[in-house]
């Protein structure tokens, strides 16, 4: 090839392949979406802007862009999602339709931004993701189709093949999160006394993998002693020195490089004499307790209602250790049951723990309340019983493991629904002189009118005790 030719073929393909930073040729609208907020917890504020960016060479017009919830409602966000609005947002171009969640722009030009900002609440923890997408535009977009987002059975199917298209996921699941523990090499030493408590521990090997991921972890428990170990996936970490008084216990295993990525496991202690000094095994005695609902102490089968909230304040006991205590976590916990024999089945109302430790064993003690807890709502109507169970996880082998529990029959009844009723209201128009005038049935108001609602009278009908909320009121 002689250098005439070469430099023609240059300047051919110069012409073909256009120079970095200019415009599509034609109209491409481009939208993000994004939170400084991903991961937020329940009932917190979650700013949202929304960028429309035309990326060709001519304008856009009659642009509509609407946002819902992925696999939500079509007509956007509603209390069923657990993402709500807490304001009507606002636009630096066009105007922002928030019952409809529509985003309108009238034109756009070409290079020109548009930022669309709301805010959200979450009443969940749980993954939920933002769409944003493109519903229409009088101008043809060059590699994009307004309005081809399927709904189907009114369900938002959420893809994000597009670039008029976007999806922002809030407290997205981490992936790469195949946590596996096992335990290996369990051991026992008494210390060649095995009816002296005090010198016995024992270990086990923990060994962890995360998929094919390499990395570290670590290993936390209320019964490691306070220690926190730090392991490497794959590689054997012997962890030791633990009081063996327990029928099993549990401990968390969490990602180093991602804090969510955690794991639940557990190992058995070993069944041998160093497990309890070779003496006599420990006791917890529940002598009574009572339960408090909305009119005071409940008695034996007085009536409560499905939905309401139960109080367990207070409650005696003894505590029978025959050699020195360790120091641990006591778990308390009140239940629902169907009967008064607690098993795993009962419905957990409430829970609390207590640090046992030498200084509290062989005494009795009474304990604060153990919290609130309340009747499901969709309880059938019947007679049930509350139980307060001590040592709530069975962590503690003990010589009778009957009488760490008490209960108290209750009969449950079905209540009615909460109801709001309005009985009246008025509205007053602003006229023109400034002075107000009450809107009367079928009176004319001309568009434009500023009007005001003073007053509303209603009723609040709660068959239950009264939860602490707010009820929020609108005028359409």
């Amino acid at each position: 090839m002689n250098c005439t030719f070469r430099f023609f073929l240059i300047a051919i393909l110069g012409l073909l392949w256009p120079p970095a930073g200019v415009m599509a040729n034609g109209f491409d609208l481009e939208v993000s979406v994004s939170t400084p907020n991903a991961s937020p917890g329940i009932y917190s504020m979650v700013p949202i802007t929304i960028t429309a960016t035309n990326s060709g060479n001519i304008p856009g017009t009659d642009i509509q862009i609407r946002v819902g919830v992925c696999g939500g409602s079509a007509f956007g966000f509603v209390q069923e999602s657990k993402i709500v609005y807490t304001s009507t947002g606002s636009s630096t171009l066009g105007t922002w339709d928030y019952l409809n969640q529509r985003w309108t722009i009238p034109s756009l030009a070409p290079g020109q931004a548009a930022t669309l900002t709301i805010t959200l609440f979450t009443l969940t923890a749980d993954e939920r993701s933002i769409q944003v997408y493109t519903q229409m535009a009088n101008t043809s977009d060059i590699d994009s189709s307004p309005g081809n987002l399927p709904i189907v059975d009114g369900v938002w199917a959420c893809t994000d093949f597009e670039d008029d298209e976007a999806v922002l996921t809030l407290n997205a699941l981490t992936p790469n999160c195949i946590l596996s523990a096992s335990v290996s090499n369990i051991t026992c030493n008494d210390n060649g006394s095995p009816n002296v408590n005090g010198d016995d521990w024992f270990g086990f090997d923990l060994l962890v993998t995360n998929g094919a991921l390499a990395g570290t972890y670590q290993a936390s428990s209320v019964y490691f002693n306070g220690e926190t170990y730090t392991g490497i996936y794959g590689v054997p970490l012997t962890i030791s020195n633990l009081f063996p008084f327990f029928d099993n216990i549990p401990f968390t295993i969490t990602d180093n490089a991602s804090p969510t990525c955690t794991a639940v496991s557990n190992v058995v202690p070993p069944q041998t004499s160093c497990s309890n000094g070779g003496g006599t095994l420990p006791n917890f005695i529940l002598e009574s307790f009572f339960a408090v609902g909305a009119e005071g102490v409940i008695e034996p089968n007085d009536t409560v209602y499905a939905g309401q909230s139960i109080n367990f304040p207070d409650h005696f006991a003894w505590l029978d250790f025959p050699f020195e205590l360790p120091t641990f976590d006591l778990g308390i916990a009140a239940y629902l049951s169907a009967d008064n024999i607690w098993d795993a089945g009962d419905f957990e109302m409430a829970y609390t723990t207590r640090l046992m430790s030498p200084f509290v064993q062989n005494y009795a003690f009474t304990e604060g309340s153990i919290g609130l807890g309340s009747i499901p709502q969709n309880t059938p109507p019947g007679n049930y019983y509350f139980i307060l169970k001590m040592d709530a996880n069975d962590f503690v082998e003990e010589t009778n493991e009957l009488d760490n529990y008490k209960s108290v029959p209750v009969t449950i009844v079905n209540t009615a629904l909460p109801d709001f009723s309005v009985s009246s209201f008025f509205a007053v128009q602003i006229l023109p002189s400034g002075s107000g005038a009450q809107v009367e049935d079928n009176d004319t108001i001309l568009l434009g009118t500023n009007l005001v609602f003073p007053q509303l009278f209603g009723a609040l009908d709660f068959p239950y005790e009264f939860p602490t909320f707010d009820v929020s009121m609108g005028v359409y």
